[in-house]
């Protein structure tokens, strides 16, 4: 990545995603035409640079890490057991329940 990149990047994460996508919504234009606010100096970014810098940023909202992932499939198993061992002893507790002698009871 060269330098001029790293600064765009900086300029685009300080003014924000959703900034971004509406002054490239608000300005119409060609992929190739700058966009002059998001930094001061040029070489100005390009609307394709920005509008792919949307994309990235987009995606790494939704990475998830093998750590992450690992962490919610076992609560996911644990969440399983935790509801079939309910479900078991729910289903068995009325079996244990002590009943009252009927011996001697009048009919």
């Amino acid at each position: 990545m060269s330098m001029e990149e790293e600064v765009w990047r900086e300029g685009l994460r300080t003014k924000g995603r959703d900034w971004v996508l509406a002054e490239l919504n608000m300005r119409p234009g060609l992929p190739q035409d700058p966009l002059l606010d998001v930094v001061f100096v040029e070489p100005y970014p390009s609307r394709e640079f920005c509008q792919r810098w949307c994309v990235e940023t987009d995606n790494q909202y939704l990475h998830l890490s093998g750590y992450t992932k690992a962490v919610l499939c076992g609560v996911a198993i644990l969440g399983i057991f935790i509801a079939m061992a309910m479900h078991q002893w729910s289903a068995v507790a009325p079996t244990q329940l002590p009943t009252a002698p009927t011996h001697g009871v009048l009919e």
